[in-house]
């Protein structure tokens, strides 16, 4: 009898491998030997390496189903479709015709970690680390999650960018985050997490004091920060190595606009 297409199912923690068997139940008796197309026919698994060559008549190529057990086929690619087909053959040697076929993606690349760039005072972007294979097919993707923070929409969703921009944070704090992939059939791996702190705001520099007047004086700096909501300038008339210790009534808070340089 033509035996039914063979079953498949992924390895866990492979990437390169897919677990074939043949499919119980089409009433031929247990001496019945078996081989697995990988390519409608032309070639066919080889028991002692797992590749695919062309078929011979001998052990590597003909087992019956308990010999041929659970089989890896090896060397495949990751986050790639496979088909196989089954053939079976009788005492004198007389095969059948090929099965239907059966198909099955091996399993996606795992993140080895988080890459983490761009860091600012109040932004991070966050990557998967290592490369993903066929990342734009089927269900593939790439899955990020922000334990802090994680304002974004690329947070919390699949998605087949391998990037994901966290804004509005706050400096000098840490932010943690996760990342998982899964391949086009929807399996998914193992996810890592890691943490990044934010940077602290710079400082203005270069303090400039120039009179306008008898009662008036302009002061400018320069804005090492790209994100800051504005200054606070302090003037001192009695302790000039402590200005922020002084008061002066001209303006009550001395607060600028955001990315001033000048008060």
């Amino acid at each position: 009898n033509t035996p039914g297409a063979p079953t498949l199912a992924v390895v866990s923690n492979h990437t390169d491998e897919l677990a074939i068997s043949v499919t119980a139940g089409d009433s031929n008796p247990s001496s019945t030997t078996y081989a697995f197309s990988c390519d409608s026919g032309s070639n066919f698994l080889n028991y002692s390496n797992g590749s695919c060559d062309a078929l011979a008549d001998d052990s590597n190529h003909w087992r019956n189903a308990v010999d041929w057990g659970t089989f890896n086929a090896t060397g495949l690619t990751a986050n790639t479709n496979y088909t196989y087909e089954a053939q079976a053959r009788n005492g004198d040697k007389t095969p059948t015709a090929l099965s239907s076929s059966n198909s099955k993606y091996t399993n996606i690349e795992a993140p080895s970690g988080i890459t983490f760039s761009g860091v600012t005072s109040n932004s991070i972007t966050v990557a998967a680390t290592g490369s993903f294979t066929n990342l734009s097919t089927g269900s593939s993707g790439l899955y990020f999650t922000a334990v802090t923070g994680g304002g974004e929409a690329c947070f919390g969703t699949w998605t087949t960018t391998n990037s994901c921009i966290d804004n509005g944070l706050t400096n000098n704090t840490t932010y943690t985050y996760k990342a998982k992939a899964r391949n086009a059939e929807g399996v998914e791996t193992a996810e890592v997490t890691d943490s990044q702190l934010t940077q602290d705001l710079a400082g203005a520099s270069g303090a400039t004091i120039t009179p306008t007047g008898t009662d008036a004086i302009n002061i400018t700096w320069t804005d090492n920060s790209n994100n800051e909501t504005g200054f606070k300038v302090f003037i001192s008339t009695t302790a000039a190595d402590d200005c922020a210790a002084a008061t002066y009534a001209g303006t009550p808070d001395h607060i600028t606009a955001a990315d001033a340089t000048s008060w």
